[in-house]
């Protein structure tokens, strides 16, 4: 593989592990891939471990951005992008798999706290329901 591709790979499953250590620390329930909020940290501090363990052990990684290395702007564009890419995929496997919760919509969660109780799928549909209707 390339060097763009690990070092791609390395911060989409860090930021993977990092959004899912965030979300096991709060009350933020419909982002997470484990329900129970230990599994989920031990699962986000596994993904970030593997990643820069895998990143740096894998092969030489101190190469100048003169001889086929990352500029800093390349690493800038490629980190904004994983990051991206990461969160994208979080809320779609989160949405996928919290979907089948079913429990009452409170009209009082508008914002981020609907992710308390909801998947982003299921909060995002019933907030545009609710501006449809107005």
């Amino acid at each position: 593989m390339s060097f763009e591709l690990d070092y791609l790979l390395l911060v989409f499953f860090s930021s993977c592990g990092s959004i899912q250590l965030a979300v096991s620390q709060g009350p933020l329930y419909g982002l997470r891939f484990i329900k129970s909020p230990f599994p989920n940290k031990v699962f986000g501090l596994l993904l970030i471990s593997i990643s820069f363990t895998w990143f740096f052990i894998s092969e030489p990684r101190n190469i100048p951005d003169s001889s086929d290395g990352l500029n800093g702007n390349q690493q800038a564009l490629f980190f904004i992008f994983g990051a991206c890419m990461a969160t994208i995929f979080t809320v779609l496997i989160s949405s996928l798999h919290n979907n089948s919760n079913n429990r009452i919509f409170l009209l009082s969660e508008p914002g981020l706290e609907s992710l308390n109780s909801h998947s982003f799928y299921s909060s995002t549909r019933k907030y545009l329901n609710l501006l449809w209707n107005r």
